[in-house]
């Protein structure tokens, strides 16, 4: 009996957080796209069920650009880090959309366990392997949490390029590159592996 009860309290929370998110989006999707224009190139290689999408991070935008050029039916968890927290407009709308917040400079294994449960749910999670926002012109390191993560759970990994130099009202990039599993060898050098990531995404760019 407990068992189903939880199963149905999960099944209405993760109800919920869709429904704030499809009404988030929609809002966001029309300034976004007033402001931001986009070019969306490869949303055929987005997988159905659960993914790993990882994206360079140079703009405080980049998390509804990369889910708009998605398309409003890919329901995505975004991490974010614990600072947001402290805003409460910002706190409010990505708690109700299903975001997960993390601690960074240390282990969060509490984030790291809710990271697991979304993806063990089927659900799609979207990390930003740089860490943070990096805005120099060149791409930074990946840290190897994402790929690690992709690796122990065996989903796909979404290599997503987005143009860093973002003006207003200036045509900018989106490219979804071919999903990919991380190789199980848990021997792997995790750099080699954040690296790998890093060189598929700019293998996206626009030429």
């Amino acid at each position: 009996m407990n068992e189903t009860r939880e199963k149905q309290e999960k099944e209405k929370l993760l109800r919920s957080q869709k429904r704030w998110y499809r009404f988030y989006y929609s809002i966001v999707w029309v300034v976004a796209l007033i402001f931001y224009p986009h070019k969306f190139r490869g949303r055929e290689n987005i997988p159905e069920g659960p993914a790993i999408i990882c994206a360079p991070h140079s703009n405080f935008m980049d998390p509804l650009l990369v889910s708009i050029a998605m398309g409003r039916k890919h329901f995505v968890h975004h991490m974010a880090k614990e600072e947001l927290m402290h805003s409460a407009l910002a706190s409010f709308f990505m708690r109700k959309a299903g975001s997960v917040f993390i601690r960074r400079g240390a282990p969060d294994i509490e984030a790291f366990k809710q990271c697991i449960r979304v993806l063990k749910d089927g659900e799609k999670l979207m990390i930003f392997p740089e860490g943070t926002r990096v805005r120099d012109p060149e791409m930074g390191s990946f840290k190897p949490g994402a790929v690690r993560l992709a690796q122990k759970l065996q989903v796909p990994v979404l290599p997503v390029y987005i143009t860093r130099n973002k003006k207003l009202f200036r045509h900018m990039d989106v490219v979804f590159g071919e999903p990919y599993l991380v190789p199980r060898d848990k021997s792997a050098d995790a750099d080699a592996l954040s690296e790998d990531l890093r060189q598929r995404i700019l293998a996206l760019e626009p030429r």
